[in-house]
């Protein structure tokens, strides 16, 4: 959050927005689904061993789970409230750098660490970026961001070993988490793409 308000203050006039509430649900959302996501794979937890769900939480698929959550819930709030989904996604983007830096560097550091500072480098670009000018530039903050994290933690993961108790997994040559990182710089390439259309 505290990224969102650096890139915030830095042109207040342009960034003004309703950030932190939107924000701060969405990050309870991706917590909470992380959190008791594994619910969905093992509905017998709660009748079994219902305290175990205190101290379990789910792994990369409920992230993920919970960050898709997450952005449905930030375009219904951005819709409602009359944002521009473009506009949402900028003021998204560094403080989703951060939160993932620091989630991977308190989830399993030794193995993320080299996310870690892929995510904490795209949060100082951010930061550093001048603020658009106009509508034309809406949505270059949230194609740095995808194109970046994406791509760049593609290239990791080829390096990177998975932590221990990651889902195995081997689809088309690729691991899970690796098609997630393919998944977040096409959707990049589309934002992009929107963004021409609409310029």
């Amino acid at each position: 959050m505290a990224a969102v308000l650096l890139w915030v203050r830095q042109a207040p006039n342009e960034r003004q927005g309703p950030w932190m509430d939107l924000f701060t649900t969405a990050a309870l959302v991706v917590i909470l689904v992380w959190k008791f996501g594994i619910v969905w794979r093992q509905p017998s937890l709660i009748w079994q061993q219902p305290l175990m769900l205190l101290i379990t939480s789910g792994d990369e698929s409920e992230a993920a789970a919970g960050a898709v959550a997450a952005f449905v819930y930030l375009w219904v709030a951005a819709r409602r409230r009359g944002l521009s989904l473009r506009r949402t996604l900028d003021a998204l983007a560094p403080g989703a750098a951060a939160g993932l830096a620091a989630w991977n560097l308190l989830s399993a550091a030794d193995y993320r660490w080299g996310y870690a500072l892929l995510c904490l480098g795209v949060t100082a670009a951010l930061l550093r970026r001048p603020a658009a000018d106009g509508r034309r530039e809406a949505g270059g903050y949230a194609v740095l961001f995808c194109y970046s994290v994406g791509a760049g933690a593609l290239a990791l993961s080829l390096f990177i070993a998975a932590p221990p108790g990651a889902p195995p997994g081997d689809y088309a040559g690729l691991a899970g988490r690796q098609w997630l990182f393919v998944m977040l710089a096409l959707s990049g390439v589309l934002l992009d793409r929107r963004k021409e259309n609409a310029g």
